[in-house]
């Protein structure tokens, strides 16, 4: 796999089919100034997605299939 590099980040394909796939976002909790939020998780051959961008792709993901 090539990875192309983005102002000093790794670029990646990431198939719409992984997206879709049942299971492939999860949500993690984490603290930060004594509060407990709510993230989104997304991982594909070693990549990290998290946070506004998993967020974005959960709530894509629930609009296409319903």
């Amino acid at each position: 796999r090539t990875t192309d590099m983005i102002d000093g980040f790794p670029a990646f394909e990431l198939p719409l089919a992984h997206v879709l796939q049942e299971g492939s976002i999860t949500v993690e909790y984490f603290e930060r100034h004594g509060a407990r939020l709510r993230t989104y998780e997304l991982r594909h051959e070693g990549f990290r997605i998290w946070g506004a961008t998993a967020a974005i792709l959960h709530d894509f993901r629930e609009v296409i299939t319903r």
